[in-house]
């Protein structure tokens, strides 16, 4: 997991990578929790995948913290 801590003012938080190209059959997902011990959740989440890069974003959570990991599930 990535702690993000969006700067004040940006109402989203994501997480980024490279990804050259996507795997035929994967499903690309992300998940998003306030502690890393609290329940994790996609809700929200929207991964997308361009220029080659897939990046995670979800909606800054009201206490500022976020952590986010990837769920990639493979065929």
């Amino acid at each position: 997991p990535t702690e993000i801590i969006a700067p004040p003012g940006v109402s989203t938080a994501s997480i980024s990578r490279a990804l050259a190209a996507a795997r035929k059959g994967a499903v690309y997902g992300a998940q998003f929790a306030e502690t890393m011990d609290g329940d994790w959740s996609s809700a929200n989440v929207s991964v997308m995948i361009s220029g080659g890069y897939i990046t995670a974003t979800v909606p800054r959570p009201l206490s500022g913290k976020c952590f986010l990991r990837w769920k990639i599930s493979l065929p």
